[in-house]
């Protein structure tokens, strides 16, 4: 066991990188060992925690080499950053990660001129031309009922004209083909839908290919997009919509479905979800008046979030202009910058 360690010498691999400004910054996590009361030794990791105080982060002994994780007595829940699925026991190099990142957004906390819902916030920002916007991203094996699954949108579309209402769905019984589609209401009244497009096959992948969306003949990539005047839908669009019509459904909060069927309110058409293998980020902007959901098979999303996390991570720093680098950290940059042009043109060659 090693005392007193850094995340940079705790870590197996020397291609782990951290999140920055963790490699600009002197101060990290730091990892030790302190003995419980009954004897058990103890991992500590000592970080920044919420509101950018120093917090302790205790793990147990590991069961089958995943750990637990306590702060302050509270047990912590592990996001993965790729599949964002959601765990209490998680392996040392994903908690390890989890707390490095939490570490992370404190250092980069912004500016909170902007933030508070309060009347002052909202007319300052108005004042000034100023939107919330954000984005929340679960996956779907973190919401096994319709209850769970309701209880997610509910939390974060909160004062929002998009709502949502989660349904139990049996694909088996899906009387129409998904859809391209696209409505508005000028008037404001019930939106009307326009089909563009119908999808009469699934994508034209191998079946032993196909993720758990492609396996009902649904898209990888399916959203709906809608914008608000007020309370009410103006305008939406939909790829890979569902007719709600044509479905047997069932908004039973115990419900376990295979198969989670998710509409936003005043419309007719939704998106199927699988219960299993499905990542759903939820996307708002000018204070609430546009909504995005959108979702993706979690083979395909997660290797993408993958490669963006890295990309963040190695070069994030570089487009911060908050962000000083030091010499160093310019002359690594610099070499693997170099090294990347080399690569591509001994490959060009090669062709």
């Amino acid at each position: 066991m090693i005392f007193n360690s850094t995340f940079s010498d705790w870590w197996l691999s020397d291609e782990y990188q951290l999140p920055y400004p963790l490699w600009l910054e002197g101060e990290r996590p730091q990892v030790t060992e302190d003995t419980a009361s009954d004897g058990r030794t103890v991992t500590v990791v000592r970080a920044l925690g919420p509101g950018g105080e120093p917090a302790e982060y205790r793990f147990e002994e590991p069961e089958r080499y995943e750990y637990e994780c306590w702060r302050d007595g509270e047990q912590m829940v592990c996001v993965d950053p790729w599949t964002h699925r959601r765990s209490t026991r998680a392996a040392w190099s994903l908690w390890s990660d989890w707390i490095a990142r939490q570490d992370a957004a404190q250092r980069l906390s912004e500016d909170d001129e902007w933030t508070g819902d309060d009347v002052g916030s909202m007319l300052l920002r108005a004042e000034h031309n100023v939107v919330s916007f954000g984005d929340e991203h679960t996956n779907s094996a973190n919401h096994p009922s319709v209850g769970d699954m309701q209880g997610w949108l509910d939390e974060h579309t909160q004062d929002m004209p998009a709502q949502f209402t989660v349904h139990a769905a049996w694909p088996e019984t899906l009387e129409t083909h998904p859809m391209l589609c696209t409505g508005k209401s000028p008037e404001h009244e019930e939106p009307n839908t326009r089909v563009l497009g119908v999808i009469s096959e699934p994508p034209a992948e191998t079946a032993a290919r196909r993720c758990a969306m492609e396996e009902h003949g649904l898209s990888c990539k399916a959203f709906a997009s809608m914008m608000y005047e007020g309370p009410t839908v103006e305008a939406f669009h939909s790829d890979w919509g569902v007719d709600a019509a044509g479905l047997e459904l069932d908004a039973s909060p115990e419900l376990r479905p295979r198969m989670f069927f998710i509409q936003p309110q005043q419309l007719d058409v939704g998106l199927m979800v699988p219960a299993e293998g499905a990542i759903l980020a939820f996307h708002h902007d000018n204070d609430g008046a546009r909504a995005d959901l959108r979702v993706a098979c979690e083979a395909k999303q997660a290797e993408q979030n993958r490669l963006e996390d890295l990309y963040e991570r190695k070069w994030g720093a570089w487009l911060d202009e908050s962000i000083t680098i030091p010499p160093r950290g310019l002359r690594t940059g610099e070499r693997s910058i170099y090294q990347a042009i080399e690569e591509a043109r001994t490959k060009e060659t090669a062709r």
